[in-house]
C-alpha cells in the first residue's frame, strides 16, 4: 500500500454523533498536532480526570470509615490485581493508538478498522486468558499469601474471583479510549471519562451505605464498564464510520502490533510490579492495615498525575504523528516544553504537600492517618513529581516507535526496586516503602530523558531554548525559601501566609522570566477558545 502523506486531516472528516456536540474547532479546522491543539486537549482532559478527584476527596474518607481499614485495604488490593493483569493488554491499545494516530494524519481512515478489530479480537482472547489466571490464583492469595484477617477471607476470594470477569472488558474498555485518542476526539472521551471515573468513587460509597459485600461491588463495577465500552465503540464508529461494516481482523496487522505491542508489553509486565510491589511486601512484611495507611496517601498524591496524564494522552498521538512525518525539531520542542509546563504545574503541588502533609492527612483522613503516614507521603510527593516528568520521554520514546528502549530500562530497575523495597518496609514500613519507591521513579526519569535527548538530538538546544534549566533552577530556589520560611514558624495560619506570598511572588517571576511573548500570547489565545470549545461540550 502507498502512503500519500498530509498533514492535516479536515475536521469536516470527523462526521457529527446524533445527539452530542462537535469538538467545537469550526468547520475547517485541520486535525494538526499543534501546541493550541494540545493545550486544549489537555484542558479538557484535566477537567474530565479533574471533576471525579474532586468527588474522591470528599467520598474517599467516608468509604474508609463505613469499610474500614483492612477492608479498605482489600479493595485496594483488588485494584492492584486489576492493574497488574491488565498487562494481558500486550501492549496492543498503544500500538493500535501509535498505528492509529499516522494512518489518521496520513489521511487513510479506511484503514483503521483492521487495525481496530484486529486488535480487538485479540484483546478479547487475552482478555480470557488473563481472567483464567486470577481465577486460578485468587483462592491462595487471599488464604495464604497476604495476611487477611480470618474473617475477612472468604470475602476476599469472592472478590477476587468475581474481579476476574472484568479483565477481558477493561481491555476492550481501555482499546476503545485509544482509538478516540489517536484521532484526538478528547471531548468524546471526556463524556465518558467524568461519569465512570466518578464511579470509582460513588460506587465503593453505594456498597458501605447497601452494605454490599466486596464481590457485590465488583460485580457493579463490571456491569459499568461494559455499558462504558459500549458507549465509546458508539464515538468509535462516528469518528470512523468504516467501523460500522462487517468487523475483518487482518493477519498482517497482528504482526504489527505484537512487534510493538512486545516490548510495551515488557514494559506493561514490570510497570505493575514495580508501581505495585510495596502495597503486596506490605501486606505481607507488616499488615493489612499497613496496606490501608500507604496505599490511602498513595492514592491521594497520586492524583497529582491527572496533570501529566491529562497531556502525555495528547502528546503521544502528536509523538507518534511527529515521528512518523520525520519532524526531529517538533519532536524536540514538544519534549522541552512539556517538561517545563509540568515542572512548573506539579513542583508548587508537591512541594505544598510536602509541607503540609501532616495539616492535610488529620483535616482528610483522621489523626491517626496523620500519625502514621505524614513521612510516607512527604517522600510519595517528592517521586510523584519526578514520576509526572518521566511521562513525557516515555511517551516520546514509544512514539517514535522504540518501545524497546523503556522495556530495558524498566527490566534493570527491577532488582533493584525489589531489593530497595524489601530493605525500606523491612526496616522502616511504609515510610521505607515511600522511600525505595521514588528513588525508583528517580533513576527511572534519568534513564529516559537520557533516551529521548538521545533519540531527537544530540544536543540540549531545545531545553536551553525553553529556559528548562533556569525553571530548575527557579523551582529549586522556591522551594528552599518555603523550607525555611515555613520551618522558621510552626504556626499553621503563619506558614499558610509565607507560603501563599511567596507563591504569589514566584508566578509573577515565573510569568516575566520563563515564558516568552509567544507563549504569553498563545496563553491570552488559549483562554477564549477553550471558553468556547467547553461551551460546545457542555
Amino acid at each position: 500500500m502507498t502512503r500519500t502523506r498530509r498533514s492535516t486531516v479536515p475536521q469536516s472528516d470527523l462526521p457529527p454523533i446524533p445527539g452530542l456536540p462537535e469538538a467545537g474547532l469550526g468547520n475547517h479546522a485541520p486535525l494538526v498536532h499543534s501546541g493550541i491543539r494540545i493545550a486544549r486537549n489537555a484542558i479538557m482532559n484535566l477537567f474530565g480526570q479533574g471533576i471525579p478527584l474532586l468527588i474522591g476527596i470528599v467520598t474517599v474518607p467516608l468509604i474508609v470509615r463505613g469499610m474500614g481499614t483492612a477492608r479498605f485495604g482489600i479493595l485496594s488490593l483488588a485494584w492492584t490485581l486489576l492493574g497488574y493483569l491488565s498487562v494481558f493488554d500486550f501492549g496492543l491499545t498503544r500500538a493500535s493508538t501509535k498505528f492509529v494516530a499516522e494512518l489518521v494524519s496520513a489521511g487513510e481512515r479506511d484503514a483503521v478498522p483492521a487495525v481496530a478489530w484486529t486488535a480487538m479480537t485479540m484483546q478479547l482472547a487475552l482478555g480470557v486468558v488473563g481472567g483464567a489466571v486470577l481465577l486460578a490464583v485468587a483462592r491462595p492469595l487471599a488464604d495464604h499469601i497476604l495476611r487477611i484477617p480470618p474473617e475477612l477471607i472468604p470475602e476476599a476470594e469472592d472478590c477476587f474471583l468475581t474481579l476476574s470477569a472484568a479483565i477481558p472488558v477493561v481491555l476492550v474498555f481501555n482499546l476503545f479510549r485509544g482509538l478516540l485518542e489517536a484521532g484526538q476526539r478528547f471531548d468524546l472521551i471526556n463524556y465518558v471519562r467524568i461519569p465512570f471515573n466518578a464511579l470509582y468513587f460513588l460506587l465503593p460509597l453505594a456498597a458501605v451505605y447497601a452494605r454490599w459485600s466486596l464481590g457485590e461491588l465488583m460485580a457493579g463495577f463490571i456491569f459499568a464498564w461494559a455499558i462504558g465500552a459500549l458507549i465509546q465503540f458508539r464515538c468509535c464508529v462516528a469518528v470512523y464510520p468504516a467501523l460500522a461494516r462487517k468487523p475483518l481482523p487482518r493477519r498482517a496487522w497482528v504482526r504489527r502490533l505484537l512487534r510493538f505491542g512486545g516490548w510495551a508489553t515488557v514494559s506493561g509486565v514490570v510497570s505493575p510490579v514495580l508501581v505495585y510491589t510495596d502495597r503486596v511486601l506490605i501486606g505481607m512484611e507488616a499488615t493489612i492495615s499497613a496496606v490501608g495507611y500507604y496505599s490511602a496517601p498513595f492514592d491521594m498524591v497520586s492524583r497529582l498525575l491527572v496533570i501529566p496524564s491529562s497531556l502525555v494522552s495528547t502528546l503521544f498521538p502528536a509523538f507518534s504523528a511527529a515521528s512518523a512525518a520525520g519532524d526531529s525539531h517538533r519532536l524536540q520542542l514538544l519534549l522541552a516544553r512539556a517538561t517545563k509546563y509540568l515542572l512548573l504545574l506539579i513542583g508548587p503541588l508537591a512541594l505544598a504537600v510536602c509541607v503540609f502533609a501532616p495539616s492535610l492527612l488529620s483535616l482528610w483522613l483522621g489523626r491517626d492517618f496523620a500519625h502514621q503516614s505524614s513521612n510516607a507521603l512527604r517522600f510519595l510527593a517528592i517521586g510523584i513529581l519526578v514520576n509526572a516528568l518521566a511521562q513525557v520521554p516515555f511517551a516520546l520514546v514509544q512514539g517514535v516507535g522504540r518501545p524497546e528502549i523503556a522495556a530495558k530500562f524498566h527490566l534493570a530497575e527491577l532488582p533493584i526496586h525489589i531489593i530497595l523495597l524489601y530493605l525500606g518496609v523491612r526496616f522502616w514500613g511504609i515510610t521505607g516503602a515511600a522511600v525505595a519507591w521514588t528513588l525508583r521513579v528517580t533513576l527511572d526519569a534519568a534513564l529516559l530523558y537520557g533516551a529521548a535527548v538521545r533519540l531527537t538530538t544530540p544536543s540540549t538546544r531545545a531545553f536551553m531554548g525553553e529556559r528548562l534549566p533556569q525553571a530548575i533552577g527557579m523551582f529549586l530556589s522556591g522551594a528552599l525559601a518555603i523550607g525555611l520560611v515555613v520551618g522558621a514558624d510552626s504556626s499553621l495560619p503563619h506558614q499558610l501566609a509565607a507560603a501563599l506570598a511567596l507563591a504569589f511572588v514566584g508566578v509573577g517571576i515565573v510569568w516575566r522570566c520563563l515564558f516568552s511573548d509567544a507563549e504569553r500570547a498563545s496563553f491570552g489565545r488559549l483562554i477564549p477558545r477553550t471558553r468556547a470549545q467547553f461551551r460546545d461540550v457542555a
